[in-house]
C-alpha cells in the first residue's frame, strides 16, 4: 500500500501523482494508492476516482495506523514551506519519493528516499518502482529514516536553537 497525505488542491499536484501512479500500476497492478486529505477541487477528485486502485479518503484524526500499514509515501507537491508529512512518514520508517521542493534536508536523496527533479514524472515513477522491487533497499531507507528523524526531535531542535543563540551572542 502506497500513500499520499495532504489537502487535495492544485499546488499538491495530484494530477502529477496520478501520472506517476499509472506507470506504477502498469508494473504492479495489485498495488494500491491511498490518498488521505480534504478536497476542494471536484475536477481533481474525478481524475483520482477514475484511476485504477486509487482510493480517496477524507482526513483522519489519527494517521498512526495509516502510516504503520503503508510501504512508502509518494509526494508530488510543487510547494511546501515545511512538509510535516515527511516527518510524520519518517517517524514510522516510511521511505519517501518526492519532488525537489527545496525542503531543508528532510528527505535525504538515496538515503531516506528519493528526491526527484521537479516535473520529472518518469524518474519519479522509476524511483518508486525501484523501491517496490528492492525490498532490502526500502528497508535500508526505512532504518535511515528512523535514525534521521531524531534530528527533528524536540531535544535536538532545542539544542540547535541554543547553539544558534550562543553563536549569535559571540
Amino acid at each position: 500500500k502506497l500513500i499520499a497525505v495532504g489537502r487535495v488542491v492544485s499546488t499538491k499536484n495530484y494530477e502529477g501523482l496520478i501520472k506517476v501512479w499509472k506507470e506504477i500500476h502498469l508494473r504492479f497492478p495489485d498495488k494500491q494508492l491511498h490518498i488521505y486529505g480534504s478536497w476542494e477541487d471536484d475536477i481533481i477528485v474525478k481524475i483520482i476516482q477514475a484511476s485504477p486502485n486509487v482510493y480517496l479518503h477524507k482526513p483522519v484524526s489519527d494517521l498512526k495506523k495509516i502510516y504503520a500499514d503503508a510501504y512508502m509515501l509518494l509526494h508530488t507537491s510543487y510547494i511546501e514551506s515545511f512538509p510535516m508529512v515527511f516527518l510524520e512518514a519518517m517517524s514510522f520508517g516510511l521511505p519517501i519519493v518526492c519532488f525537489d521542493i527545496n525542503q531543508p534536508n528532510i528527505v535525504l536523496n538515496k538515503n531516506t528516499g528519493y528526491v526527484i527533479n521537479l516535473n520529472d514524472y518518469h524518474n519519479f515513477s522509476k524511483s518508486a518502482i525501484h523501491l517496490i522491487e528492492n525490498v532490502n533497499l526500502a528497508k535500508k531507507f526505512s532504518l535511515n529514516a528512523l535514525k534521521h528523524i531524531q534530528n527533528f526531535s524536540e531535544e535536538s531542535v532545542v539544542k540547535q536553537w541554543a547553539e544558534l543563540y550562543k553563536n549569535r551572542a559571540n
